[in-house]
Protein backbone atom coordinates (compact mmCIF):
# COMPACT_ATOMS: atom_id res chain seq x y z
CA UNK A 1 0.00 0.00 0.00
CA UNK A 2 1.17 3.39 -0.90
CA UNK A 3 2.24 5.53 2.27
CA UNK A 4 -0.38 8.50 1.34
CA UNK A 5 -2.81 5.55 0.81
CA UNK A 6 -1.80 4.70 4.54
CA UNK A 7 -2.12 8.01 5.42
CA UNK A 8 -5.28 8.55 4.41
CA UNK A 9 -6.85 5.52 5.73
CA UNK A 10 -5.26 6.32 9.16
CA UNK A 11 -7.07 10.15 9.05
CA UNK A 12 -10.52 8.98 8.08
CA UNK A 13 -10.29 6.35 11.08
CA UNK A 14 -9.74 9.42 12.98
CA UNK A 15 -12.01 11.61 12.05
CA UNK A 16 -14.39 8.62 12.14
CA UNK A 17 -13.63 8.16 15.89
CA UNK A 18 -13.49 11.96 16.35
CA UNK A 19 -17.15 12.20 15.50
CA UNK A 20 -18.61 9.02 17.67
CA UNK A 21 -16.96 10.25 20.00
CA UNK A 22 -18.43 13.85 19.91
CA UNK A 23 -21.94 12.49 18.67
CA UNK A 24 -22.00 10.25 21.88
CA UNK A 25 -20.49 13.07 24.31
CA UNK A 26 -23.03 14.41 26.78
CA UNK A 27 -24.31 18.31 26.51
CA UNK A 28 -21.48 19.02 29.09
CA UNK A 29 -18.91 17.85 27.48
CA UNK A 30 -20.08 19.10 24.63
CA UNK A 31 -19.67 22.67 25.95
CA UNK A 32 -16.27 22.04 27.31
CA UNK A 33 -15.24 21.08 23.47
CA UNK A 34 -16.79 24.15 22.25
CA UNK A 35 -15.41 26.45 24.54
CA UNK A 36 -12.03 25.39 23.29
CA UNK A 37 -12.58 25.40 19.65
CA UNK A 38 -11.38 28.23 17.09
CA UNK A 39 -14.37 30.23 15.51
CA UNK A 40 -14.55 27.80 12.41
CA UNK A 41 -14.42 24.62 14.06
CA UNK A 42 -17.34 26.06 15.94
CA UNK A 43 -19.29 26.98 12.94
CA UNK A 44 -18.21 23.59 11.75
CA UNK A 45 -19.79 21.69 15.20
CA UNK A 46 -22.82 23.02 15.09
CA UNK A 47 -23.40 22.12 11.44
CA UNK A 48 -23.66 19.07 12.09
CA UNK A 49 -25.99 19.07 15.53
CA UNK A 50 -29.76 19.20 15.55
CA UNK A 51 -31.67 22.07 16.94
CA UNK A 52 -32.34 20.17 20.75
CA UNK A 53 -28.74 19.30 20.80
CA UNK A 54 -27.60 22.90 20.41
CA UNK A 55 -30.07 23.84 23.03
CA UNK A 56 -29.08 21.31 25.28
CA UNK A 57 -25.12 22.47 24.85
CA UNK A 58 -26.47 25.98 25.28
CA UNK A 59 -28.07 25.05 28.25
CA UNK A 60 -25.07 23.38 29.74
CA UNK A 61 -22.37 26.56 29.29
CA UNK A 62 -22.04 28.53 31.89
CA UNK A 63 -23.48 32.23 31.54
CA UNK A 64 -20.93 33.83 30.57
CA UNK A 65 -19.77 31.72 28.37
CA UNK A 66 -22.75 31.15 26.69
CA UNK A 67 -23.40 35.30 26.27
CA UNK A 68 -19.97 35.56 25.09
CA UNK A 69 -20.43 33.13 22.21
CA UNK A 70 -24.16 34.32 20.92
CA UNK A 71 -22.24 37.77 21.35
CA UNK A 72 -20.22 36.70 18.26
CA UNK A 73 -23.50 36.45 16.16
CA UNK A 74 -25.18 38.63 13.68
CA UNK A 75 -28.83 39.49 15.15
CA UNK A 76 -30.19 36.80 12.51
CA UNK A 77 -27.52 33.97 13.31
CA UNK A 78 -28.60 34.62 17.11
CA UNK A 79 -32.25 34.46 16.29
CA UNK A 80 -32.11 31.46 14.01
CA UNK A 81 -29.88 29.75 16.30
CA UNK A 82 -32.41 30.18 19.29
CA UNK A 83 -35.44 29.73 17.52
CA UNK A 84 -36.46 26.09 18.93
CA UNK A 85 -36.32 27.62 22.38
CA UNK A 86 -39.40 28.84 24.35
CA UNK A 87 -39.67 32.48 23.89
CA UNK A 88 -38.72 33.93 26.91
CA UNK A 89 -35.90 31.73 26.95
CA UNK A 90 -35.22 32.92 23.96
CA UNK A 91 -36.06 36.08 25.17
CA UNK A 92 -33.30 36.06 28.00
CA UNK A 93 -30.69 34.64 26.74
CA UNK A 94 -30.67 37.66 24.00
CA UNK A 95 -31.30 40.18 26.54
CA UNK A 96 -27.48 38.17 28.01
CA UNK A 97 -25.99 38.68 24.68
CA UNK A 98 -26.77 42.40 24.48
CA UNK A 99 -25.73 43.05 28.03
CA UNK A 100 -22.48 41.43 27.30
CA UNK A 101 -21.80 43.34 24.25
CA UNK A 102 -22.01 46.56 25.91
CA UNK A 103 -20.06 46.06 29.16
CA UNK A 104 -17.41 44.43 27.38
CA UNK A 105 -14.01 46.48 27.44
CA UNK A 106 -11.84 47.15 24.79
CA UNK A 107 -9.80 43.92 24.87
CA UNK A 108 -13.22 41.76 24.99
CA UNK A 109 -14.44 44.12 21.93
CA UNK A 110 -11.68 43.11 20.06
CA UNK A 111 -12.00 39.28 20.85
CA UNK A 112 -15.26 39.26 19.73
CA UNK A 113 -14.68 40.73 16.98
CA UNK A 114 -12.25 38.32 15.67
CA UNK A 115 -14.51 35.64 16.68
CA UNK A 116 -17.37 37.48 13.95
CA UNK A 117 -18.44 36.43 10.40
CA UNK A 118 -18.28 39.43 7.92
CA UNK A 119 -22.31 39.99 8.79
CA UNK A 120 -21.94 39.70 12.25
CA UNK A 121 -19.00 42.41 11.97
CA UNK A 122 -20.23 44.80 10.22
CA UNK A 123 -23.45 44.76 11.90
CA UNK A 124 -21.25 45.20 15.64
CA UNK A 125 -19.64 48.22 14.40
CA UNK A 126 -22.51 49.95 13.35
CA UNK A 127 -23.38 49.54 17.03
CA UNK A 128 -20.52 50.88 18.79
CA UNK A 129 -19.98 54.56 18.92
CA UNK A 130 -16.67 56.32 17.91
CA UNK A 131 -14.93 56.28 21.03
CA UNK A 132 -15.70 52.76 21.18
CA UNK A 133 -14.62 51.91 17.45
CA UNK A 134 -11.18 53.64 18.18
CA UNK A 135 -10.59 51.91 21.45
CA UNK A 136 -11.14 48.60 20.11
CA UNK A 137 -9.61 49.72 16.25
CA UNK A 138 -6.39 50.32 18.85
CA UNK A 139 -6.12 46.87 21.08
CA UNK A 140 -7.23 44.59 18.13
CA UNK A 141 -3.97 42.69 16.68
CA UNK A 142 -2.17 44.23 14.22
CA UNK A 143 -2.85 41.52 11.75
CA UNK A 144 -6.33 41.20 12.65
CA UNK A 145 -7.00 45.20 12.08
CA UNK A 146 -4.94 44.89 8.87
CA UNK A 147 -7.07 42.40 7.68
CA UNK A 148 -10.25 43.60 8.48
CA UNK A 149 -9.51 46.86 6.91
CA UNK A 150 -8.47 45.28 3.74
CA UNK A 151 -11.97 43.71 3.60
CA UNK A 152 -13.68 47.48 3.30
CA UNK A 153 -13.49 49.62 0.23
CA UNK A 154 -11.29 52.79 0.21
CA UNK A 155 -14.91 55.25 1.41
CA UNK A 156 -16.02 52.44 4.06
CA UNK A 157 -12.55 52.61 5.35
CA UNK A 158 -11.65 56.16 5.31
CA UNK A 159 -15.16 56.95 7.31
CA UNK A 160 -14.63 54.21 9.82
CA UNK A 161 -11.27 55.61 10.68
CA UNK A 162 -12.04 59.05 10.95
CA UNK A 163 -12.48 58.16 14.70
CA UNK A 164 -8.65 58.03 15.18
CA UNK A 165 -5.55 60.46 15.01
CA UNK A 166 -4.36 61.26 11.68
CA UNK A 167 -1.32 59.47 12.98
CA UNK A 168 -3.16 56.02 13.79
CA UNK A 169 -4.92 56.65 10.67
CA UNK A 170 -1.76 56.50 8.47
CA UNK A 171 -0.14 53.52 10.29
CA UNK A 172 -3.84 51.63 9.86
CA UNK A 173 -4.15 52.91 6.18
CA UNK A 174 -0.10 51.31 5.94
CA UNK A 175 -0.89 48.23 7.69
CA UNK A 176 -3.51 47.56 4.94
CA UNK A 177 -2.44 47.96 2.11
CA UNK A 178 0.75 46.31 3.31
CA UNK A 179 -1.44 43.16 3.89
CA UNK A 180 -3.40 43.62 0.68
CA UNK A 181 0.16 43.34 -1.08
CA UNK A 182 1.72 40.45 0.55
CA UNK A 183 -1.35 37.74 0.92
CA UNK A 184 -1.37 34.85 -0.56
CA UNK A 185 -3.70 33.28 -3.18
CA UNK A 186 -5.67 31.93 -0.06
CA UNK A 187 -5.88 34.27 1.78
CA UNK A 188 -6.99 36.64 -1.35
CA UNK A 189 -9.41 34.51 -1.96
CA UNK A 190 -10.95 34.43 1.77
CA UNK A 191 -10.76 38.54 1.90
CA UNK A 192 -12.66 38.35 -1.20
CA UNK A 193 -15.71 36.50 0.50
CA UNK A 194 -15.76 38.40 3.36
CA UNK A 195 -15.58 41.71 1.67
CA UNK A 196 -19.17 44.07 1.23
CA UNK A 197 -20.47 44.14 -2.26
CA UNK A 198 -19.24 47.47 -2.70
CA UNK A 199 -15.49 46.57 -1.75
CA UNK A 200 -15.49 43.37 -4.12
CA UNK A 201 -16.48 45.72 -6.94
CA UNK A 202 -13.94 48.31 -6.36
CA UNK A 203 -11.27 45.45 -5.38
CA UNK A 204 -12.14 43.60 -8.56
CA UNK A 205 -11.75 46.33 -10.83
CA UNK A 206 -8.26 47.19 -9.57
CA UNK A 207 -6.78 44.55 -10.71
CA UNK A 208 -5.29 43.44 -14.12
CA UNK A 209 -7.54 41.17 -16.26
CA UNK A 210 -6.04 37.72 -15.96
CA UNK A 211 -4.98 38.33 -12.11
CA UNK A 212 -9.07 38.94 -11.43
CA UNK A 213 -9.69 36.09 -14.05
CA UNK A 214 -7.34 33.94 -11.71
CA UNK A 215 -8.54 34.85 -8.74
CA UNK A 216 -12.08 34.27 -9.61
CA UNK A 217 -11.33 31.21 -11.00
CA UNK A 218 -9.97 29.68 -7.65
CA UNK A 219 -13.37 30.39 -5.78
CA UNK A 220 -15.38 27.86 -5.04
CA UNK A 221 -18.50 27.99 -7.53
CA UNK A 222 -21.38 28.98 -5.20
CA UNK A 223 -18.82 31.92 -3.75
CA UNK A 224 -18.45 32.73 -7.12
CA UNK A 225 -21.74 33.23 -8.35
CA UNK A 226 -22.79 34.97 -5.02
CA UNK A 227 -20.04 37.32 -5.33
CA UNK A 228 -20.71 37.94 -9.38
CA UNK A 229 -25.05 38.09 -7.95
CA UNK A 230 -24.31 40.73 -5.69
CA UNK A 231 -23.05 43.08 -7.86
CA UNK A 232 -25.44 45.13 -10.59
CA UNK A 233 -25.63 43.25 -14.49
CA UNK A 234 -23.30 46.86 -15.33
CA UNK A 235 -20.62 46.25 -12.63
CA UNK A 236 -20.52 42.45 -13.49
CA UNK A 237 -20.16 42.63 -17.11
CA UNK A 238 -17.28 44.99 -16.53
CA UNK A 239 -15.42 42.39 -14.06
CA UNK A 240 -15.88 39.72 -17.06
CA UNK A 241 -14.58 42.33 -19.86
CA UNK A 242 -11.10 41.05 -21.38
CA UNK A 243 -11.65 37.77 -19.97
CA UNK A 244 -11.81 34.69 -22.05
CA UNK A 245 -14.93 33.23 -23.68
CA UNK A 246 -14.79 30.47 -21.84
CA UNK A 247 -14.71 32.28 -18.22
CA UNK A 248 -17.26 34.78 -19.37
CA UNK A 249 -19.54 32.24 -20.32
CA UNK A 250 -18.82 29.83 -16.92
CA UNK A 251 -18.96 32.74 -14.71
CA UNK A 252 -21.82 34.58 -16.27
CA UNK A 253 -23.67 30.96 -16.46
CA UNK A 254 -23.08 30.66 -12.52
CA UNK A 255 -24.21 34.03 -11.99
CA UNK A 256 -27.67 33.91 -13.95
CA UNK A 257 -28.31 30.66 -12.03
CA UNK A 258 -27.90 32.17 -8.88
CA UNK A 259 -30.66 34.87 -8.90
CA UNK A 260 -32.70 32.56 -10.49
CA UNK A 261 -32.28 30.22 -6.84
CA UNK A 262 -32.88 33.51 -5.19
CA UNK A 263 -35.94 34.55 -7.21
CA UNK A 264 -37.33 31.22 -6.63
CA UNK A 265 -37.05 31.21 -2.72
CA UNK A 266 -38.14 35.10 -2.55
CA UNK A 267 -41.85 35.86 -1.69
CA UNK A 268 -44.11 36.75 -5.19
CA UNK A 269 -43.77 40.72 -4.10
CA UNK A 270 -40.12 40.96 -3.82
CA UNK A 271 -39.64 38.88 -6.80
CA UNK A 272 -41.52 41.18 -8.73
CA UNK A 273 -40.33 43.78 -7.66
CA UNK A 274 -37.05 42.74 -8.75
CA UNK A 275 -38.19 41.82 -11.86
CA UNK A 276 -39.71 45.26 -12.30
CA UNK A 277 -36.47 46.98 -11.81
CA UNK A 278 -34.93 45.24 -14.65
CA UNK A 279 -34.38 46.90 -17.86
CA UNK A 280 -36.00 44.85 -20.65
CA UNK A 281 -32.67 43.46 -22.04
CA UNK A 282 -31.84 42.55 -18.46
CA UNK A 283 -35.32 41.03 -17.64
CA UNK A 284 -35.18 39.16 -21.23
CA UNK A 285 -31.95 37.62 -20.39
CA UNK A 286 -33.00 36.60 -16.87
CA UNK A 287 -36.22 34.62 -18.64
CA UNK A 288 -34.38 32.67 -20.83
CA UNK A 289 -32.11 31.27 -18.56
CA UNK A 290 -35.28 30.59 -16.28
CA UNK A 291 -36.56 28.62 -19.36
CA UNK A 292 -33.15 26.48 -19.42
Amino acid sequence: MLVWQHIRLLYNHAQAERAAHIADALPEEKAKLFAAMSPEARAEFMAHMSDEEKAAMLAAMTPEERAAYLATLSDEEAEKLLASLPAEEREKLLAERAAFRVNASPEEKAKLFEAMSAEARSEFIKGLSDEEKAAMLRVLRTEQRACYLASLSDKECAELLTVLLPMERELFLADRQAFREQMSSAEEAKLLIAMSSDARAEYLAKLPVDQRAALLGSLPSEERAAILGGLSDDDSAMLLEGMSPEDQKLFADERAAHLVQLLAAASQDACAAYVQSLSDEEREKLFQYVKE
